[in-house]
């Protein structure tokens, strides 16, 4: 059995008495990066930084524990993309004014976003500009910041798309937004 698969079934272990269950997959940790007890707390650390301050354009994945991020997002006026759900439908863009002010919350969920957000391919968002940040959820974090998601490569794919059409690279921050058993103190 692989590291990183051990590694994932210790945390889904611990985190399962965190976890929000999901409306569609309940707690199968393997099928979502679930939303979890003090996400809003995580998200209050990731509005801190300067990435998050200073940003023009990001882009944040589906992931139920960035649900309270896309919403403050949103109502802070902070345009991001989001691919859809296994980026089976490609991407949307969330802009400011593209959700009525009270429906935020609900633009942050994957239904609102394919309801308010814009379809969007990669040559329209590369017209965009370079995302200052890259927001996403995990299974773990190691303390010397490897990350790795339920085992399906999705945040792989789009960090591969996006360094590929200049959006990303080495100096622009990934932010894992995790919970304290999600982060793994052996170095990978």
């Amino acid at each position: 059995m692989s590291t990183s698969r051990v590694v994932r079934q210790r945390i889904w272990e611990k985190l399962a008495a965190v976890a929000r269950p999901d409306t569609r997959y309940h707690l199968n940790f393997a099928e979502v990066i679930p939303d979890f007890e003090g996400a809003d707390v995580a998200t209050s650390h990731i509005e801190s930084l300067p990435a998050y301050r200073d940003s023009a354009l990001a882009f944040v994945t589906p992931d139920n524990s960035l649900v309270n991020l896309r919403q403050r997002m949103l109502e802070a006026g902070k345009p991001f993309v989001v691919s859809t759900y296994n980026i089976l439908r490609g991407f949307r863009l969330m802009e400011a004014g593209s959700v009525p002010k009270g429906h935020e919350r609900y633009a942050a969920w994957l239904d609102g976003i394919e309801h308010f957000g814009r379809t969007v391919s990669l040559e329209e968002i590369s017209r965009l500009g370079r995302f200052d940040f890259m927001a996403t959820g995990a299974s773990a974090v190691s303390i010397d910041g490897i990350r790795f998601g339920k085992g399906h490569g999705f945040f792989d794919l789009e960090w591969g798309m996006f360094t590929d059409i200049g959006l990303a690279d080495d100096s622009r921050p990934v932010i894992a937004a995790v919970h304290d058993v999600q982060v793994v103190d052996e170095k990978l």
